[in-house]
């Protein structure tokens, strides 16, 4: 987000004090109410005056918008995951190393080794579950899951904001950051998948239910029943997908039109104020606002979806990353 910073000048006039003065002759004159018009005149000048200079300086020194520094690219090369943040996106090469690149990654930071099996990005870091099932966070300011879940395995995670989730090998959900807050309290059971956002979190249950904690009303409204496979958190709002592939979303839709179309999905991912999904045909399609071009998915056959705030990448089967939105933000290809 850009701060637009405004600077403020402030002119502050004093009085003047009752003025006497000796006549001719020897006697004095009381000026206390010539002076103290006077001096009333004078603090009005002075206060016109002052706003006038107040307002020139504000007209004269105007702060231009901070620019947000030039993207780095994602390096070349072959991807078989990939993970779109607001900030950063990021990706696994077949290596099973990591690379990254985005708005706000500086490039050369070190990424710890792999290899990895599942990556997460956000605004300025991103994690990772290793093929050893431990998690590493690297960035700015990264998530710190590593000190409070040390040794346990994980097979999924989903973080937004510094807070997130993980699913450990043995279906239980363990959460971090902000400890202090509702939405870190997982419900006990054993899950399949889980979505976090900054203000609440939900997961797929083994028995196929959706089940939603914390985010105040943001859980309200959810769909109810069994058979459901994923579910997708965005901003105030989520997305969940069933057996049949018909997806439903629900939350803030006030100011989007986030239905998703009737077609069945094999998978979904969620941005800031869009979603796309994964048709059973390969093929990409989403909803939700069009700013900048989110929606706008090139024609072809895809293996992987991930919506982020600007853009949207999606993954071909040779390993090439395709994406569309936000030229300023997001790269055409990435490929080897």
């Amino acid at each position: 987000m850009n701060r637009l910073l405004g600077l403020l000048v402030v002119v502050v006039a004093g009085g003047a004090a009752a003025v006497g003065c000796v006549n001719g002759d020897g006697g004095s004159e009381d000026l206390s109410q010539t002076a103290n018009e006077a001096s009333a005149d004078e603090a009005q000048t002075a206060s016109e005056v002052g706003a006038d200079e107040m307002q020139a300086v504000e007209s004269d020194h105007q702060v231009e918008p901070i620019p947000p520094p030039d993207a780095v690219p994602l390096p070349p090369g072959t991807y078989v995951a990939i993970s779109v943040g607001s900030g950063i996106h990021c990706g696994i090469l077949a290596s099973g190393d990591v690379a990254c690149g985005g708005r706000y990654w500086q490039a050369g930071r070190r990424i710890p080794p792999g290899p990895y099996r599942f990556i997460e990005a956000g605004s300025q870091s991103a994690c990772g579950v290793r093929a050893d099932g431990e998690i590493r966070c690297w960035g700015t300011s990264p998530p710190s899951p590593v000190g409070v879940h040390r040794g346990i395995e994980f097979i999924q995670l989903s973080f937004d904001s510094g807070r997130g989730c993980g699913i450990d090998k043995i279906g239980a959900v363990r959460c971090w950051g902000h400890e202090e807050d509702q939405e870190n309290q997982p419900p006990d059971g054993v899950f399949r998948r889980v979505s976090a956002s900054w203000v609440h979190r939900c997961a797929i249950a083994e028995d196929t239910r959706l089940v939603c904690w914390g985010g105040r009303f943001y859980g309200h409204g959810a769909p109810s029943g069994t058979g459901f496979i994923d579910v997708e958190l965005g901003s105030g709002y989520g997305c969940v997908l069933p057996n049949d592939g018909r997806v439903t979303c629900w939350g803030d839709l006030s100011s989007r039109s986030l239905e998703a179309p009737p077609i069945e999905f094999r998978s979904i991912s969620t941005g800031h104020d869009h979603a796309c999904g994964l048709t059973r045909a390969a093929e990409i399609v989403c909803w939700g606002a069009n700013r900048d071009g989110q929606l706008d998915a090139p024609a072809g056959e895809y293996i992987e979806v991930d919506a982020g705030v600007y853009f949207s990448c999606a993954l071909t089967a040779g390993g090439d990353v395709i994406c569309w939105g936000d030229d300023e933000e997001a790269f055409t290809e990435y490929g080897a």
